[in-house]
């Protein structure tokens, strides 16, 4: 699934859109019910229209690294929770 949402500037533009978005519809339905309802429908029509004109389409970004070394080169990830000499690291580490 895509975010929609790219970057935290975008999120937080989001956020605030959605309690403005919310904000309007609360206060047009304590006024009158039927004026909450307007808001409702003009500024969902609105967010639709905008949401349109808006998208975009690109290719996703490259989310693994492009591969250093050789392409026979291997790698090994050594995690060491007990104290050892290096040397002895290393003759347990050779294959």
């Amino acid at each position: 699934m895509k975010n929609p949402l790219r970057s935290e500037a975008e999120a937080f533009r989001f956020l605030l859109g959605a309690a403005v978005y919310f904000g309007l519809i609360a206060i047009a339905g304590v006024i009158n019910h039927w004026a909450g309802l307007a808001v409702f429908v003009v500024l969902s029509v609105g967010v639709v229209w905008w949401w349109m004109r808006a998208r975009r389409i690109e290719p996703p970004l490259q989310a693994t690294p492009v591969r250093r070394g050789a392409p026979d080169e291997r790698r090994i990830l050594v995690i060491a929770n007990r104290r050892r000499s290096w040397s002895s690291r290393l003759r347990s580490i050779r294959l």
